[in-house]
């Protein structure tokens, strides 16, 4: 069967020779535009998902901000994962439990997502109402900079430490 299609393309190719164009010096329809440095700042910053930081006229960081919102357990799934070694092993341990609730969301079949999403933001809540008196809410805080954490499930806020 192979050799047959071989055979065919080969025969339309004798009959119909591939003629190739390459045009050079193409003009390119591109204006560069400037844009001011703190315009691109703000929009690394944005595209990398990172709060802007604070800093006074001579370029050293300002203080630590009062507080740090966490939005929901996707939220904090997403920025624990990137700052999981700030953490010592037991808090890592502690701490992964919220990322494995997280990841269970889309595990399995889609009929019962909703069901999962909120089983894991069940746990969210729980986990950090039962944690608020114990070292990890202050070495959250640490890795944060902040002095007041903000808790939310959805549009409901559930604890602020």
């Amino acid at each position: 069967m192979n050799n047959l299609i071989k055979q065919r393309l080969v025969r339309v190719l004798k009959e119909k020779p591939v003629q190739v164009i390459v045009e050079e010096n193409i003009p390119l329809k591109y204006e560069p535009v400037a844009i001011p440095p703190e315009e691109v700042k703000k929009i690394v910053l944005d595209f990398l998902n990172m709060p802007e930081q604070n800093t006074s006229e001579s370029g050293i960081p300002a203080p630590a901000e009062q507080s740090f919102t966490f939005k929901g357990i996707e939220h904090f799934s997403d920025w624990y994962s990137q700052n999981m070694e700030r953490f010592s092993e037991q808090q890592r341990i502690a701490l992964g439990t919220v990322l494995q609730a997280r990841q269970g969301i889309n595990a399995g079949c889609s009929c019962r997502r909703n069901q999962r999403l909120r089983m894991a933001e069940d746990y969210y809540v729980h986990f950090f109402t039962q944690n608020a008196a114990n070292d990890l809410i202050s070495a959250i805080k640490l890795a944060t900079g902040a002095q007041a954490l903000i808790f939310y499930r959805g549009s409901e806020l559930f604890l602020q430490v």
